[in-house]
């Protein structure tokens, strides 16, 4: 896989590597690639990046977090929130996915890094 480094804040929508990331996207998904996307918060991507995603991970969110979201993702970030609240012990060991493509959404455990 490869991988670069590109900013795609929403307020950069006119810019022209913003305009070049929306064609990356189109392109990836003609050619059955992935690309991967990771932010603090869904409000610093373009709309384009957030409606074409195919599945969101988040960890365990802020806890003012959720009334700062997009619209779009209050409903998901308010799944997590109950999800990441059940858990018992270490919450940085999950994280929460969801994926209508695989008709999953649900809390997944992955490995903590070793910093």
């Amino acid at each position: 896989m490869d991988e670069a480094y590109l900013t795609n804040h929403a307020g950069d929508w006119a810019k022209a590597e913003s305009r070049e990331i929306c064609r990356l996207l189109n392109l990836s998904r003609q050619q059955d690639k992935t690309i991967v996307f990771i932010t603090q918060q869904s409000r610093h991507l373009n709309l384009d990046i957030v409606s074409s995603a195919n599945a969101i991970v988040l960890r365990n969110p802020g806890i003012l977090q959720s009334n700062f979201e997009r619209p779009e993702l209050r409903r998901i970030m308010a799944e997590a929130k109950l999800a990441f609240d059940s858990i018992r012990g270490d919450p940085k060991a999950w994280s929460y996915v969801y994926s209508p493509d695989a008709s999953f959404s649900g809390l997944v455990e992955n490995g903590l890094p070793s910093f």
